[in-house]
Order: C-alpha cells, then structure tokens, then sequence
C-alpha cells in the first residue's frame, strides 16, 4: 500500500436523506447505500434492509481518503423520527428539531422564464433535448465514440426515430 497517498481514517456524523439502496455486486464485501446529496456510503449486506428510500438517517461512519477517492463506511446509523408540524402562534418561535446546522439543498432549476410562468417547450425543443439525451446515453454505454462522424450519423437516426415516434402518437 503506498501509504503517501491514503490519509487515516476519521469518524464522521451526518444526517442523510437515502435516495436507493444497492445489493453488494459480484467482489464486493459490501452492499451501498447512495443519499440525496449524491454520496456513497458503504454497508454490511445484512443491514441493508434497514435503509429505505426516502427515509432520514442519523449516521456514524469511518471515512477514508486514498487516491482521491473518498469512502465512507456506516457504522451506526439510527432513522430520524419525522415531527409532525405544531400548530404555533405567529409570534412564537420554533424550538429547533436538532442542534447541527441545516442543509441546504441546492435549488432545482424551474422551467419557465423566471417570473414563476412556465412556457412549455416548443417542438424543436422538445426534439432537440431528446437528441441531447440519446447522444449522451449512448455514449456513456459505450454504444457510441466521441467521434464527429459516428456521433453526426447517430444524430440522423435518432432523429428520424424520434420523427417516427411522434408521428404514430394520437392527437392530443
């Protein structure tokens, strides 16, 4: 082990939000557990029924840095119970539900113009985000080179085929 490039290891405590959950995969010892923030924790396979998604989640973990990856390893991890809102005078204050600071989420982007009136995509535009996405999709599968010419031809056919299937929708 090149012990220039992995750092110790240290205890952290987090609440999480779990977006899925994943079965260990074929040489792995651990199943995973991936939160809304998009970061991956690592756990005991016969713990992973005990992780939902969309359920909150007070967690201790042993985190590691090798290589420039991060990894994080759940140790304990307990649900945080969900308050039901208390009907409270305007003027009084809430009690905070915990002592760490709040997360913020990052703010997702509305359709619209930005006056909080949503325009709906034009056809082309429509088209042009379909193309975008296939492009993209295939590539990451592999099934695609960043190439001008194979990603020019894929562009036709995944145009033609988005023609086809608009036309054999009904009328709505």
């Amino acid at each position: 082990m090149n012990t220039q490039t992995m750092e110790r290891p240290k205890t952290e405590h987090a609440v999480i939000t779990v977006q899925f959950a994943n079965e260990k995969k074929g040489g792995q010892r651990n199943a995973s557990i991936k939160d809304v923030d998009g970061l991956y924790y690592w756990i005991k396979p016969e713990d992973l029924h005990h992780y939902h998604p969309g359920e909150t989640y007070e967690v201790q973990s042993i985190t590691t840095q090798s290589n420039g990856y991060t990894t994080r390893t759940i140790k304990n991890a307990a649900p945080v119970e969900r308050q039901p809102p208390r009907a409270q005078p305007a003027h009084a204050q809430r009690d905070p539900v915990r002592q760490s600071a709040p997360v913020e989420q990052p703010r997702q982007p509305q359709p619209g113009n930005g006056n909080g009136n949503y325009r709906s995509p034009s056809p082309e535009d429509k088209k042009s985000m379909f193309r975008c996405a296939s492009v993209t999709a295939f590539i990451r599968a592999g099934q695609l080179r960043a190439d001008r010419n194979e990603i020019a031809a894929a562009i036709v056919e995944i145009d033609a085929g988005y023609d086809i299937a608009m036309e054999q929708q009904p009328a709505g």
